[in-house]
């Protein structure tokens, strides 16, 4: 096989650019509808707080599905799961823009969301069986950077194709991009394999005190895990969701500053997590870097909330809060995956991306309520208490091995 550099070969590097092309997708069209929500409010009539609930409806579908697909992904690969999930998700955003009414877009959400399920598990799995776990941490970072790179370039893509057309014809375009990128997989589905966990690792114990089978599951860490996920999952959806509707509110911006500054927390988030990546894999101290990356996110996200700056110092200090937040991401993963029998690795993140899905589902509706209530400032500081409290959750988490 080709060799790219010391370390990577040309299959590697192949595999984890189709799997993160597929991450962008996922994260760009999730983030498809809150930059129109000024544009939607208008148009459906709507409070802050019903637009949140069509993402909450979203969320609650990939919560519904996260488990199964993660099941699904073990027992069946995790390539045919991949592909069917993008299809539906990208199908399901593209069907948005012929959406009449305020309940076609939540039903047109919750399918979207079950295509939403598969991403997680089948993406770790598909990384782990084909790159080395040495290189797990870097591997992990650059695919979560594919998502934050589908989130930083989503408001503006979506902005600048309504302004170009229309907010229909802007959701009819990024799903039919997302039809085509799963188009691709299909015919490159042999980057895809994931029978390196094969039959080898049918009796590989769990790493957690020799649990097995569902007491795994609800083990002391795993269940902080999800607790983890849940809280991080809750902090980000109320910055995605709400932080354009709170600082025009607060810094009196118009709507394209204010996305701007969402733009550049999704920036510093891509940045954040390839630092991350390097950190963790060269360092080994997952916990250490938790420790200070959320004590200056909450710090710097709780600012935001006095608007004692200029709408530039807000672009800034989401920025850097975006940065700090998203740099213990690959050390939350790494852990996971070093705790986790080889043959779960798909329904354990499947398991654990269900907390994902509860913030999703109850994060915008109680942050649009906020808003509604006339409270901006409490969405940046609620923001930055839960982040506080992300770090007492993944302290009780105690690994056996890390690789």
């Amino acid at each position: 096989m080709v060799s790219i550099g010391a370390t990577w070969t040309r299959g590697q590097v192949s595999t984890l650019g189709l799997v993160s092309a597929g991450h962008v997708f996922s994260h760009l069209h999730m983030m498809a509808l809150p930059p129109l929500f000024p544009l939607l409010k208008e148009e459906l009539g709507t409070s802050w707080t019903e637009l949140g609930l069509i993402m909450a409806m979203f969320g609650v579908a990939t919560g519904f599905a996260q488990i199964p697909a993660g099941i699904l992904v073990d027992r069946f690969g995790a390539r045919p799961l991949l592909i069917a999930g993008l299809a539906t998700f990208s199908a399901a955003i593209l069907m948005t823009g012929f959406a009449n009414s305020y309940l076609e877009l939540v039903v047109l959400m919750m399918v979207a969301g079950v295509g939403n399920a598969v991403f997680h598990p089948a993406d770790y799995r598909i990384l782990s069986a084909r790159i080395p776990a040495e290189r797990h941490g870097r591997s992990y970072s650059i695919h979560m950077f594919s998502g934050w790179f589908g989130w930083m370039f989503a408001p503006g893509i979506i902005l600048a194709l309504t302004a170009l057309g229309s907010w229909r014809l802007a959701l009819m375009e990024v799903g039919a991009a997302g039809l085509l990128v799963a188009a691709f997989m299909w015919w490159r589905t042999d980057l895809l394999d994931d029978t390196g966990l094969g039959a080898d690792t049918a009796e590989e114990p769990a790493k957690v005190s020799g649990k097995r089978g569902l007491a795994f599951f609800l083990s002391t860490p795993v269940l902080m895990l999800f607790l983890f996920y849940f809280l991080l999952s809750t902090s980000s959806q109320g910055i995605m969701m709400f932080s354009v509707v709170s600082i025009m509110e607060l810094y009196e911006a118009n709507v394209e500053l204010a996305n701007t500054a969402l733009t550049g927390f999704f920036v510093g988030g891509g940045a954040g997590v390839l630092f991350g990546g390097w950190a963790v894999d060269r360092w080994r101290h997952p916990k250490l870097i938790t420790l200070f990356s959320f004590i200056l996110g909450a710090a710097v996200i709780a600012a935001i909330g006095f608007a004692a700056f200029s709408t530039v110092g807000a672009v800034l200090l989401l920025t850097l809060g975006g940065f700090a937040l998203a740099v213990p991401s690959p050390s939350r993963d790494v852990i996971v995956t070093s705790m986790t029998p080889k043959k779960s690795i798909g329904t354990i993140f499947g398991f654990l991306t269900t907390g994902f899905a509860v913030g999703m589902a109850l994060a915008p509706p109680v942050f649009g309520w906020i808003n509604d209530f006339g409270r901006p400032d409490l969405v940046f500081w609620i923001i930055a208490a839960i982040n506080l409290t992300c770090i007492v959750t993944l302290y009780g988490v105690r690994e056996e091995r890390m690789r």
